[in-house]
C-alpha cells in the first residue's frame, strides 16, 4: 500500500532516497534515526528503489508498490 518502515540495528545518521526506475528521486530524507516509517500512499503502483547511505557504507532494496 505504499507505507513501510525502515529500521536500523543503531542510532546513526542515514540519508535515505526512494528512486523510481526513470532515476526520479521521489523521496529523501537526510536525519539521525534507527526506526523510520515511510508514507509513499501517494506514489503510483510500480518499483522503486530506496537507497540507504550511513557512515558504514551503502545498500539499495527493491521496493514493489501494489494498489
Amino acid at each position: 500500500n505504499g507505507v513501510f518502515n525502515v529500521q536500523m540495528s543503531k542510532f546513526e545518521n542515514v540519508q535515505i532516497k526512494i528512486y523510481d526506475v526513470l532515476g526520479e528521486c521521489i523521496y529523501q530524507h537526510i536525519g539521525t534515526s534507527s526506526n523510520l516509517k515511510i508514507d509513499l500512499s501517494a506514489a503510483n503502483s510500480g518499483i522503486y528503489f530506496l537507497q540507504l547511505k550511513t557512515s558504514e557504507g551503502m545498500a539499495t532494496k527493491k521496493i514493489v508498490i501494489n494498489k
